[in-house]
């Protein structure tokens, strides 16, 4: 994240798909909204552990499958 521009999103999906480290989390709002419905405000995704890439990536397809059935994309 010392490179202007990348922040913390970025930097998780550089890990996740181009170093294949499987505990990386990316953020955006997409996840933040179902993390939210689903968990509340406060859950913390390190409970995942080496899986939350993959965790991450069914949340984010969750989250914009429910989004167009409901007219939102």
């Amino acid at each position: 994240m010392q490179i202007k521009g990348v922040g913390p999103k970025v930097a998780d999906c550089a890990l996740l798909f181009g170093f294949e480290r499987g505990e990386a989390f990316p953020k955006d709002v997409w996840i933040k909204r179902v993390m939210a419905e689903i968990y509340g405000d406060d859950f913390d995704e390190k409970r995942f552990g080496k899986d939350a890439g993959i965790i991450q990536q069914w949340m984010f397809h969750y989250a914009r499958i429910n989004s167009a059935e409901k007219g939102e994309a």
